[in-house]
């Protein structure tokens, strides 16, 4: 199988005139293409650290990412990057609105696909339906995607 994503130790410190904050340690994966991985955690464990790095909007401390073969050193044009909250147009409700998000994320054609709590704005019932619609969408288009999620039903339920 094709590797797709390669995570390899690394670590991120956040630094404030106070204090150092260290929010991921010593982190290591892979992903291969097709796979939609879901990793499930509380609020600020680093989920949204680990997206911004794999995508290329923040820099590890320790910096060993490779994404469709290459080192990670800027934003690319191979990653779709669907964050947490989806504003415009606001005449939409929520579930409509990470739809609308989601094939926005699709429209650049990326090969991985980066989605940041994209239930958490939804009630239970549009939640399931939305992950339905998202798990198959991503296996009909033969997506690659790593999904951050608080909710570890709708984390398996995408899958």
């Amino acid at each position: 199988m094709e590797k797709i994503v390669e995570i390899k130790n690394i670590s991120m410190n956040y630094h404030t005139l106070e204090r150092e904050t260290l929010a991921l340690k010593d982190l290591s994966f892979k992903v291969y293409k097709g796979d939609i991985v879901s990793i499930v955690s509380p609020s600020g464990c680093g989920k949204s650290t680990i997206l911004s790095i794999i995508s290329g909007l923040l820099k590890s401390s320790s910096r060993k990412i490779i994404v469709n073969g290459e080192p990670v050193s800027s934003t690319n044009k191979t990653i779709g990057y669907m964050f947490q909250k989806d504003h415009y147009p606001r005449q939409l409700s929520g579930g409509m609105g990470q739809r609308v998000a989601l094939i926005r994320t699709l429209a650049i054609e990326p090969e991985l696909l980066l989605l940041n709590e994209p239930f958490s704005v939804l009630d239970y019932q549009t939640r399931l339906a939305v992950a339905n619609d998202i798990g198959s969408i991503l296996k009909k288009e033969k997506k690659t995607a790593i999904m951050m999620t608080r909710d570890i039903k709708t984390g398996k339920f995408v899958i």
